[in-house]
């Protein structure tokens, strides 16, 4: 018969439980949320949105231009004007003049937030004013979403990559487990 000292086992099964409290840990969530937003807003800066916000696996689309939302029955020169107004805005990094962020500034972007719930987190657009008007953010979040612009959800690729960035750091976290 063989006696196995059960102490080694204990130690590596309280190990085992401490890195899962810590994959679990609000840092680690929140640093995986800024990574959702960074993909939203780079997803967004470059012209595409989804094409649900309400579906659990949107394909990415083209955001439509910028002239269908912004004019009602616009012509190109309207249009050409609306560009040209915009090459003078500033529209932060990745941004383009031509391609649409959803809104003129894309100030609405720049107001992305996490908060940490449970076992998750939840994106969202801060209800702030905006620097010119009278609307919050959220208001215009609201707004570009419900006028066929869909844009705060993340397509099956992303979350792909979401997954990948998770395994990622546990993958970090266990490097020094032995």
């Amino acid at each position: 018969m063989i006696k196995i000292n059960p102490k080694p086992f204990i130690d590596k099964q309280k190990e085992i439980d401490k890195l899962i409290r810590k994959v679990k840990s609000q840092r680690y969530r929140k640093r995986i949320a800024e990574f959702v937003i960074d993909l939203i807003y780079k997803r967004v800066k470059s012209g595409y949105g989804v094409t649900s916000d309400t579906s659990p696996a949107p394909s990415k689309t083209r955001l439509l231009a910028l002239g269908e939302t912004a004019f009602v029955n616009a012509k190109s020169v309207a249009r050409a004007r609306y560009i040209r107004q915009r090459k003078r805005a500033n529209l932060g990094p990745f941004g383009t003049p031509s391609k649409s962020n959803l809104t003129f500034t894309g100030e609405m972007l720049e107001s992305l937030t996490s908060k940490i719930t449970g076992n998750g987190f939840i994106i969202d657009v801060k209800n702030t004013r905006r620097n010119k008007g009278n609307l919050t953010n959220k208001q215009v979040a609201n707004h570009v979403s419900d006028n066929g612009r869909p844009w705060l959800a993340l397509t099956l690729t992303e979350q792909r990559i979401v997954l990948k960035e998770y395994e990622r750091i546990v993958r970090e976290l266990t490097r020094g487990f032995r």
